[in-house]
């Protein structure tokens, strides 16, 4: 139960440099100016053919806006770096339908972007529903993304996915970012992955176990900010939950962040399903949470090797991110991870150590503090955020 409490803690102080405006990205991904373009198909099973309007947009919520031509043709300017869901709009702002890059990638993960790539054209897309699907995927091409990258990508997209599906999460016609408002959600987990066993670098479980999950929504509306109840799907031991509300001020924005502790439920991994976070000002938030039994196989770690001083001390820890059932797929950070904290506690689950936050692009941090022991660490954590603002707190004991 201490163990779930300070993952808890860990959570609300993560949200402090996570739910700001600029989403994800921000751990050394590629940046610069990209030129996203295609064209809508002449013929279409749904009203796409209608679409007036090509939206992109954040996990932070920061967007951008371009119009489709009579043509069906579109042509968009965005910035490498972070993930972006791109979805179509008609002229009275209702939400056509969206892109897919298929297996599980609904956004287009501008976080590994080739060099020298200024252009992405997605030629004729074709449309099956609310799905559309581009002539030329630039996996593998203008965005490099290995096999196992590309599984782990799926799994963690799935939060954003579901607003990237339902871009009118309060449900009043209009897609939320054309009206100046953003929702999100976002998942949190607590994965016991692994012991160090007499050694410095842990073995990993090939399965690892999730041991706590937390549900978070964010509005930048300072009127959904009196608190709110979630109810989720049948099967998720979910009703009426009360939420917490942690407001968040970054870089001249704030943001309300409902934080639902979900410590209680009867499951480890949340239940597929809708969840209705009904708000205190009467408003109603539907969020999607797709299938998460995968988790467990598909989660990215990230594996510490300590290294110590002559006298017992910890001097530094490198790490390597990998899937955990694949000794040989070490990832690319900046493809997955925006920033990751080392903690370090003893037996009695006091912090002896936190390291600030670290970037995607730097995997060795050596200790401030020289004095810590390593016959006294009872486990270490390596907590991190995903490029889509989910956050893991990976466990490794001693």
């Amino acid at each position: 139960m201490k163990s779930i409490k300070l993952f808890c803690l860990f959570v609300l102080i993560t949200m402090l440099f996570t739910c700001g405006g600029s989403g994800g990205g921000g751990g050394g991904g590629g940046s610069g100016a990209i030129t996203i373009k295609g064209t809508l198909s002449g013929v279409h099973a749904t009203d796409i053919s209608q679409a007036t309007k090509v939206i992109v947009f954040s996990a932070g919520g920061t967007s951008t806006v371009a119009d489709v031509k009579s043509n069906g043709s579109f042509e968009i300017n965005v910035d490498a770096g972070t993930p972006l869901g791109l979805i179509f709009a008609g002229a009275s702002n209702n939400f056509l339908g969206y892109l897919t890059l298929g297996n599980g990638i609904e956004s287009l993960p501008l976080t590994n972007v080739a060099d020298g790539v200024t252009t992405i054209d997605l030629q004729t897309i074709s449309t099956s529903g609310l799905i559309n699907s581009p002539g030329h995927n630039p996996i593998g091409t203008e965005i490099s993304l290995t096999s196992a990258e590309q599984t782990a990508l799926a799994m963690c997209n799935g939060m954003f996915a579901a607003v990237v599906k339902n871009p009118d999460v309060d449900s009043n016609g209009v897609i939320d970012i054309l009206e100046s408002k953003f929702y999100a959600s976002t998942i949190a987990y607590g994965v016991a992955a692994g012991n160090f066993g007499g050694a410095m670098t842990p073995t990993v479980n090939s399965t690892v176990t999730m041991d706590h999950y937390n549900i978070f929504i964010r509005s930048e509306t300072a009127t959904d900010a009196g608190g709110a109840t979630v109810t989720g799907p049948s099967g998720s031991g979910i009703t009426n939950s009360t939420c917490f509300v942690a407001p968040t001020s970054i870089a001249n924005e704030v943001s309300y962040t409902i934080y639902a502790d979900l410590g209680t439920s009867p499951t480890t991994i949340p239940t597929a399903g809708n969840y209705v976070f009904t708000l205190a000002n009467g408003k109603v938030l539907t969020f999607s949470i797709p299938d998460q039994t995968q988790i467990s196989s598909k989660i990215v770690v990230a594996i510490p090797t300590v290294t110590l001083n002559g006298n017992g001390t910890i001097n530094k820890v490198n790490w390597v991110y990998r899937m955990p059932n694949d000794s040989s797929s070490n990832l690319t950070p900046k493809a997955l991870i925006q920033n990751i904290i080392i903690q370090i506690n003893d037996a009695s689950f006091t912090r002896l150590y936190d390291s600030p936050q670290i970037t995607s692009d730097i995997i060795e941090h050596t200790l401030t503090d020289q004095t810590i022991p390593w016959a006294t660490v009872h486990n270490i954590s390596m907590a991190y955020n995903d490029v889509y603002g989910n956050h893991y707190v990976v466990d490794f004991l001693k």
